[in-house]
């Protein structure tokens, strides 16, 4: 008999931010593995603001996953988004009672005592098998203090703590020493690209959220800069953006209505296509400490397309990379320097190909989610 694992988050689903791509990754590398994977958002954030779907339990890909709260609606009003909080860790302690028997293991992305720690808590009390994955290191925003708590809880209470990057690993190592870690990459399914389609000369394309760290603003600055020494360039801006209005001011501002393209909200299946109509791919992440440790999970997605990617070369991911060989590579938090460096990927179109070529081989021997769902299946298989 195959064995349940549970999959808690919280957040949106089936669509959503960046980390979806990852849980879904994950998720079908389970149920490929013969688990029965089931996946619980204890709450869902603000990309549900718009949305008016009260289904309490859905499927994707065969996978069951449920809002805790009873609905994926995100609530505007502060009383009662603290109370929405407060429901979805109430009934998910309602429903790991209730599914006890049947749960061998369960999986926590990113726990935090505002989400789904005190949940990861409360099943170690019932002495369950934990895995928590840990993508983004929080003790380096503000608050320190209580996010350094949460990690101690982390590497405490796992029975396999898995980081994104060497990076957070090390700091993992160097401050809690868990009993189990493992740094386990970034994941993408090559099918879902055709790279037979051909890309839209000039246009540069970002896809993710539009918080500072990840820098959009300075794209467009750079942007205004380069439609003078290339007018036909266009920027696809892809993803839900929460500053909407700001950055439409942003635009009108610089002149760039006719150059900037917004698509808003796009499903799960549709960023392959948006991503294979941009040729060139942009990650400007700023030198800002949270951006260190993380592993933008759009680069697997970048380098699956087979478009040249241009990054800020940041400590941490950018330090596996190879400038002029799998990606270009310019100095953080300066506009002049993304410009140089979008300049030199259209001085030499065919050094820019080879580039975009090798990585996509670099993606794929390193991210591909068959290969990194069977090593998901073994670590958890070793778990006593």
């Amino acid at each position: 008999m195959s064995k349940s694992i549970f999959l808690f988050f919280c957040g949106d689903f089936p669509e959503g931010n960046s980390k979806n791509a990852r849980i879904k990754a994950i998720a079908l590398a389970l149920k490929n593995a013969k688990y029965r994977p089931r996946m619980a958002s204890v709450f869902p954030s603000r990309y549900s603001a718009d949305r008016h779907d009260y289904s309490r339990e859905s499927y994707w890909e065969g996978i069951p996953f449920l809002f805790l709260t009873g609905n994926s609606n995100y609530y505007r009003n502060k009383i009662l988004r603290f109370f929405q909080i407060l429901s979805g860790q109430f009934m998910g302690l309602i429903y790991i009672t209730l599914n006890l028997k049947r749960m061998s293991h369960a999986y926590f992305y990113c726990p935090r005592f505002i989400d789904t720690l005190p949940l990861l808590l409360y099943l170690k009390i019932w002495g369950k098998k934990i895995i928590v994955d840990q993508t983004e290191l929080f003790s380096s925003l503000a608050t320190p203090r209580i996010h350094r708590l949460e990690e101690k809880l982390i590497a405490k209470y796992s029975d396999v703590l898995l980081v994104i990057s060497n990076k957070l690993k090390e700091h993992f190592e160097t401050s809690y020493n868990p009993k189990s870690l493992y740094r386990f990459p970034v994941m993408v399914d090559f099918k879902r690209f055709d790279r037979s389609r051909e890309p839209e000369k000039f246009m540069l394309g970002y896809l993710g959220s539009f918080d500072k760290k990840d820098g959009v603003r300075e794209i467009l600055y750079a942007l205004s800069e380069l439609i003078e020494q290339y007018p036909k360039m266009r920027l696809k801006l892809i993803g839900f953006n929460q500053y909407k209005e700001q950055y439409i001011n942003l635009i009108t501002e610089l002149g760039l209505n006719d150059h900037v393209i917004m698509t808003g909200k796009v499903s799960y299946e549709s960023i392959p296509m948006e991503l294979l109509e941009c040729e060139t791919l942009i990650i400007n992440r700023t030198s800002d400490p949270f951006s260190t440790y993380g592993y933008p999970i759009k680069l697997a997605e970048y380098f699956a397309s087979e478009r040249t990617v241009l990054i800020s070369d940041i400590p941490g991911y950018a330090e596996d990379l190879e400038d002029g060989n799998q990606v270009y590579k310019y100095t953080p938090d300066s506009v002049s320097a993304l410009v140089e460096c979008v300049t030199r990927r259209y001085r030499n179109s065919g050094e820019s190909d080879a580039v975009a070529k090798r990585g996509r081989e670099y993606a794929e021997h390193y991210f591909d989610a068959e290969t990194n769902g069977l090593l998901l299946k073994n670590i958890i298989s070793d778990l006593r």
